[in-house]
């Protein structure tokens, strides 16, 4: 390891030595708050000093250990602001004089860790660009990278603050993590988190399985192939909002088509959209039928570019069809099913529209995934919160289709 490393992370540990004695702070008598934010000033050069060895290991092209330096930088200053957090919720609800200037210093210190990683993956990607040997002329990137800037740069760090604050259009405070704790903490946010992560888990597996299966039945040799495929795909050319509108009314519990139908076997059909076991499941069905037609269709791309020789070749060696569907077509069409997976993943874990239209997150709150649930917020003026909802679904994209894409890449290099 380069001998600036060691320094960087020494610095780093000194920085977990200094967060421990800042954290201790709270629960002494404020008299000695002044000595405590003298610690907390030193924290902060400590941090500054780190991380400008970083940018400098950057810049001169040095160990990728640097990066993950600035990471756990980050790491460690998130970790400390925590237990501030938890520390003064939890532990002593006593009020620290904000009109102390070293005080002020300390508070501010907080946001630090976001601005470390965000110059850490700057100057990354920077460094990438001054060692790549084939990219277009400055010039060419400029117009792009401030557009891209100012529509999502700009606008995804001021919802990371603002997620922090208690707001309203004219004023602002910063209130810290607050806004998280009392989503986590209260029962109908959180059961939106888990109805959200079934919902993109479940539509999205249903639209895999399904869009294999019938486009590897409309590739058979079918006079009505081409029939049959325009009326698969008709429903994905649909408005979400009449899709969701003509669900509603098929699934209502008297007067719906669907029940209707049931009843004349004499079975009575349930409440489709007002019984809570059931009302999510029903949100699902209508998401799939819809979006089963594109899968399909991605699915059809993947096995027409499958060289027929190979199914001649199985065909003379004794296979049947399970055994060129189970050897050559789903092996095969491993890049078409990447692509179905993270297509209906992200537009699992972003619906809104249809569940709205239909339920609006009821009965109760059976149905309320994420994006529902920070609607509602906003609505009723909790904006700091509203925002606070979107950085927990930004976060869960991230975490979830991140690793995710990484593995499935992998999967299809193999593969190849």
């Amino acid at each position: 390891m380069p001998k600036r490393f060691w320094i960087t992370l020494s610095g780093f540990i000194l920085l977990a030595v200094m967060s421990t004695i800042h954290w201790a702070r709270i629960t002494f008598d404020s008299s000695i708050a002044g000595f405590f934010g003298i610690i907390s000033v030193i924290m902060l050069v400590l941090m500054l000093v780190s991380f400008a060895l970083l940018i400098i290991s950057l810049i001169k092209r040095k160990s990728e250990s640097c990066v993950k330096s600035a990471y756990w930088g980050f790491a460690l200053g998130m970790l400390n602001y925590i237990q501030l957090i938890v520390a003064t919720r939890f532990i002593n609800d006593r009020i620290l004089d904000e009109s102390d200037g070293i005080m002020s210093l300390s508070r501010d210190f907080t946001l630090l860790p976001y601005l470390m990683l965000a110059v850490a993956v700057i100057a990354f990607f920077t460094l990438r660009l001054i060692s790549n040997k084939n990219i277009y002329p400055y010039d060419f990137l400029v117009p792009i990278g401030i557009i891209y800037v100012v529509v999502f740069i700009i606008p995804t760090a001021m919802s990371f603050f603002f997620s922090m604050t208690r707001w309203t259009l004219t004023e602002w405070t910063f209130i810290g993590f607050e806004n998280f704790v009392t989503f986590f903490t209260q029962r109908r946010m959180f059961g939106s988190l888990i109805n959200t992560i079934i919902y993109a888990v479940s539509t999205s597996g249903l639209k895999v399985v399904f869009g294999l299966l019938i486009g590897a039945f409309l590739c058979s040799g079918l006079r009505t192939v081409a029939f049959l495929r325009s009326m698969l795909f008709f429903p994905t050319l649909l408005s979400t909002m009449a899709v969701g509108i003509t669900f509603a009314s098929f699934m209502h519990p008297t007067t719906g088509l669907i029940n209707q139908f049931i009843a004349l076997f004499g079975v009575e059909g349930p409440s489709w959209l007002g019984n809570v076991d059931i009302a999510l499941w029903s949100v699902i069905f209508v998401d799939v039928w819809k979006g089963v037609g594109l899968a399909t269709v991605i699915y059809i791309a993947g096995i027409m570019s499958i060289d027929p020789q190979l199914y001649e070749a199985l065909q003379i060696d004794g296979g049947n069809k399970w055994h060129k569907f189970r050897y050559i077509t789903v092996p095969l069409c491993k890049p078409a099913m990447n692509t179905v997976i993270i297509l209906s993943f992200i537009g699992g874990l972003r619906s809104f529209d249809l569940i709205w239209v239909m339920t609006g997150g009821g009965p109760g709150f059976a149905t309320d995934v994420l994006t529902s649930m920070i609607f509602k917020q906003w609505a009723n003026g909790f904006f700091g919160l509203s925002v606070a909802g979107n950085v927990v679904l930004f976060l869960l994209v991230t975490i979830m289709i991140f690793p995710l894409f990484w593995w499935l890449n992998r999967r299809e290099a193999a593969l190849s």
